[in-house]
């Protein structure tokens, strides 16, 4: 088994995504190490006058991830329609450094076969029709007209959803003639120990044929974009892990890591009361976190309350209570996404009922 540190997963997202895509995808993985970025020519990254073509991308890659040095650091790979490509290409490159590839919506059918399901609008972008051009070009625009339909209809992933706009034509056609039309989807038989595809059932553009030539998943419901259907997702990738990537975040280590708890304001109490709940624990930045005196020393509340710190220092101390307040009211206490994130070491089924298992309800006179 190699050495959990040197263990990373990484997304790599599809055209015209951005790594806001595995946002919630990402979080079903607290506790182990993992990395997101955006690819060249996509989202926040640099958007240079280039081909775009697989060189290219292998050379941004290889800069990202440091793929041609020699160090111990070892990947698994978790990509999506074109980004699935990509770990194909650098586990192909470089087989030493990649253990494992989850490959979503991919393999691609052939061109001709995804271009017959693919609406109008695609066929002449496809084909370079010069008013697709000026089209992407009014990207802005159309962004502003979309905003709206985001904000009420996709708030969830609207990040996600705003970063399709951010791109240019060249990256994006030139990503599509020169190296999604020019894949080879035989090449994933050199790799067929480490691949596993996870596709959906209504997915259009993915040769799911093909695929069950190799270890695969179809997920029901699901098509090519993947929101929504996280956990699913997360929980496929964890069971084929579950013997070579272990969580680098677990109860023992955590508990002897003095570096994480020096700068922890922890402080014992004999009482905490809160609307609806009583609890046994509560951080309240810039203060510190107060437990009740009968938990101390209860690692599993301490490594809770260390991630609420950890949220608390990354948003700031207004955004942190604002973000917290409005989660209670919108998604309720068990379905919080910053209380559920910082349940990690809980089963699955702990983390959605949080309150049922461990926390006091106050009787109402």
């Amino acid at each position: 088994m190699k050495n959990k540190h040197s263990i990373k997963i990484v997304f790599l997202h599809g055209l015209v995504a951005s790594k806001n895509s595995f946002k919630y995808l990402e979080k079903e993985f607290y506790g182990y190490q993992t990395m997101s970025f955006d690819l060249i020519g996509f989202g926040d990254e640099v958007k240079p006058k280039i081909n775009y073509n697989l060189d290219d991308y292998m050379k941004f890659l290889d800069i990202k991830l440091q793929l041609s040095q020699n160090n111990d650091i070892k990947y698994v790979l978790v990509g999506h329609s074109f980004g699935a490509l990509l770990a194909k290409e650098i586990a192909k490159k470089y087989p030493q450094k990649v253990l494992k590839i989850f490959l979503l919506g991919y393999p691609f059918l052939d061109n001709n076969k995804v271009l017959v399901k693919q609406k109008s609008m695609a066929k002449f972008y496809a084909k370079g029709a010069w008013w697709t051009k000026v089209m992407c070009e009014m990207r802005k625009i159309f962004q502003i007209l979309f905003i709206p339909f985001i904000f009420l209809f996709r708030y969830k992933y609207r990040k996600a959803y705003i970063d399709y706009f951010k791109h240019t034509y060249q990256s994006a056609y030139g990503t599509l003639i020169n190296v999604a039309f020019k894949d080879n989807k035989k090449d994933l038989f050199k790799l067929s120990e480490k691949i596993v595809f996870i596709n959906g059932q209504k997915e259009k553009t993915a040769d799911l044929k093909f695929a069950k030539k190799f270890k695969n998943y179809l997920i029901k419901s699901m098509g090519h974009v993947f929101f929504n259907y996280e956990r699913e997702i997360a929980n496929i990738i964890k069971s084929e892990l579950a013997l070579n990537v272990p969580p680098i975040t677990d109860s023992k280590d955590f508990s002897k890591n003095k570096e994480n708890m020096t700068h922890l304001k922890i402080k014992y109490v004999k009482w905490i009361s809160f609307p609806l709940h009583r609890f046994r624990a509560v951080t309240l930045p810039p203060f510190g976190i107060f437990i009740k005196e009968q938990y101390k020393g209860n690692s599993k509340i301490i490594e809770h309350d260390y991630i609420h710190w950890q949220q608390y220092k990354k948003m700031g101390l207004f955004k942190y209570y604002l973000r917290w307040i409005w989660e209670q009211i919108y998604y309720g206490y068990d379905k919080s996404p910053m209380e559920i994130e910082a349940r990690f070491n809980e089963d699955e089924k702990t983390k959605y009922n949080y309150s049922k298992k461990y926390l006091q309800r106050i009787n109402k006179k």
